[in-house]
């Protein structure tokens, strides 16, 4: 969370960033984009960053404006399913993750710290027969999904959420 056009994370963010942190469990790997917000994001959460990808940071324009955000997940799948560059886009979020959590022996977590669509397009490519409608909203600050891998495909999501009280993704 910062205050456009600000690189850091706004004092509210590291606030909710601390809150979130306190509710994690201590991770093996933490990956984050190699945007700034990012990194200081997880290093407020209590996490030492051990690798930044610029590939976590990084969403065409043109995809932003096409998809619009904060949308909800159905939107999300809508596009994807259309195919074209959104899809690609998806898909080749997915395979960033996979290449990142290959790199963790199993029973071992990791956190990947990435930014808004960038996540919801990664799940919906993730899991792409799941109920998207149930999924809601739009991920918000903090917010994000637990997978489960087993080194060739994902098998379950869970939608981490924050208290309603403190869901933003506009500030």
């Amino acid at each position: 969370m910062r205050h456009k056009p600000e690189i850091f994370v706004s004092a509210k963010g590291v606030t909710l960033a601390k809150y979130v942190g306190k509710t994690q469990q201590q991770f093996n790997l933490v990956v984050t984009s190699d945007l700034k917000r990012a990194e200081q994001t997880a290093l407020h959460m209590g996490h030492r960053v051990d690798k930044k990808l610029h590939d976590l940071g990084s969403i065409p324009s043109a995809i932003i404006k096409y998809v619009g955000w904060p949308v909800p997940f159905s939107r999300i799948a809508e596009v994807v399913d259309e195919g074209g560059v959104v899809a690609e886009f998806a898909v080749a979020q997915a395979a960033s993750w996979s290449s990142i959590l290959n790199q963790m022996p199993d029973s071992k977590s990791t956190l990947i710290v990435t930014h808004g669509l960038m996540i919801e397009l990664g799940m919906v490519a993730c899991f792409p027969n799941a109920a998207h409608e149930e999924w809601g909203e739009a991920i918000g600050y903090c917010e994000g999904m637990l997978l489960t891998y087993n080194g060739t495909k994902f098998l379950h999501c869970e939608l981490l959420r924050v208290p309603e009280s403190k869901y933003l993704v506009n500030n």
